[in-house]
């Protein structure tokens, strides 16, 4: 059971890093057109639930059973959901900035 969890976080990790590569079109779109309206429902809408979504499917799940039984797949899937949150995180202050 532990085997099959474990396989499904992973899963999860994946589709994580899929939606903050796709956060991440969506932010340099934003940034080239220079629209103040995109820069808002960036922050407010697409980052919350990438972030969100990696926090709660991915490092959470990941950290609990790596530090249960510290499994390699579990350790990559702890380091997959952080980048992608961190990813989302690190635009939305840059785009906050900018």
């Amino acid at each position: 059971m532990r085997n099959t969890i474990s396989k499904i976080t992973h899963g999860l990790s994946w589709v994580a890093v899929l939606l903050a590569i796709i956060a991440t079109v969506l932010w340099f779109w934003d940034v080239t057109n220079r629209d103040g309206w995109g820069d808002l429902g960036f922050m407010f809408t697409v980052a919350p639930i990438v972030g969100g979504i990696s926090l709660l499917f991915g490092v959470i799940p990941s950290a609990i059973l790596y530090f249960q039984e510290r499994q390699r797949r579990d350790l990559l899937s702890l380091r997959m959901s952080v980048c992608s949150c961190l990813l989302v995180v690190g635009e939305t202050a840059m785009l906050f900035i900018l």
